[in-house]
């Protein structure tokens, strides 16, 4: 008996992964998408990129370049559609005949395999694991391919998440309780930002719906901490971008939440770049200006100087 945690994953999958041609990179990230599914029991899950980085020490490029081969290839398929900048949420395919990676020359079918294994309890008994012959004919049943395809096709969490809600911008970790003792203190970066964000709102609209009570600026928080942790955004790039929002008249309207401010962040931070650089050429130019007038200045007041002796003369 196992007493420590595993994951089961189901014998057609490890079969089909010995069976086709994938390099360490994918395999790695393969496994980490199976330990983040089969091992709690679930389809799906959201995965970002500095997820698979932590756990494979592979760069962001390389786990990006190869997640986009394996989608293509459809040995992982994406749930939903997210755009670009959305965290996505991963699936393996277990529909192994659409898999396009190279397969190797294998003297054994992968559907025989499995039905060589529900037959052979002959072997289950010589192995002196008799007992658990319930036990390894549920995992097959409960893993086969058309029960997992089964499981996505009903799972009623994605579909009130993509249909019912298909403007969703950003699906994020299953809300976690408030708890009791404050996480987030009022000088703490992340409800310095929210109260930012509630004042900015309060500006524009004072009847304005945002969060009174420390559980409903937690929630809040939440969205700038997971921007720190899970986006990895800087707490300077962070501030830049919030400032250049609640000062400029567009976004300043728009940006009426915490989680809105995570949703907009990178096109919020590219437009305070480029507006900073705006003002720096503006900026050039005023000096400019000024030491042109002044240089003007000194030298009609040198020329009349000199008119002004020559007269005198």
């Amino acid at each position: 008996m196992i007493k420590e945690s595993y994951t089961k994953i189901p014998n057609d999958l490890l079969s089909a992964l010995a069976a086709y041609k994938f390099n360490g990179r994918q395999r790695a990230i393969i496994d980490v998408i199976c330990r983040y599914t089969f091992g709690f029991n679930r389809s799906y899950y959201k995965f970002p990129v500095a997820l698979f980085e932590a756990f494979t020490g592979i760069k962001r490029n390389n786990i990006s370049a190869e997640l986009a081969r394996l989608t293509t290839c459809k040995v992982i398929n994406i749930i939903g559609n997210p755009t670009k900048t959305e965290t996505r949420l991963y699936t393996i395919n277990m529909n192994f005949t659409q898999w396009t990676i190279e397969k190797r020359e294998v003297s054994i079918n992968i559907e025989d395999d499995i039905t060589s294994i529900e037959n052979d309890t002959t072997s289950i008994e010589n192995d002196s694991i008799k007992n658990d012959t319930n036990l390894v004919s549920k995992t097959i049943l409960n893993y086969s391919r058309n029960q997992y395809q089964t499981s996505i096709e009903n799972d009623t969490h994605i579909r009130k998440s993509f249909n019912n809600n298909s403007n969703n911008k950003n699906i994020v970790d299953t809300d976690k309780p408030v708890p009791t003792t404050q996480k987030f203190l009022d000088d703490s970066f992340e409800m310095k930002i929210v109260n930012t964000i509630i004042e900015s709102c309060l500006e524009i609209y004072p009847n304005s719906k945002v969060p009174s009570t420390y559980k409903d600026k937690y929630k809040w928080a939440i969205d700038i901490e997971r921007m720190k942790r899970l986006d990895n955004r800087t707490e300077e790039e962070i501030r830049q971008a919030l400032n250049f929002a609640i000062n400029d008249s567009f976004w300043k309207s728009n940006i009426r939440s915490a989680k809105k401010f995570r949703e907009k962040f990178e096109t919020l931070y590219i437009q305070s770049k480029q507006n900073r650089i705006e003002s720096k050429s503006i900026n050039k130019g005023q000096q400019l200006q000024e030491d042109f007038s002044k240089i003007m200045e000194d030298f009609l007041n040198e020329s009349t100087g000199i008119c002004e002796h020559s007269s005198n003369d």
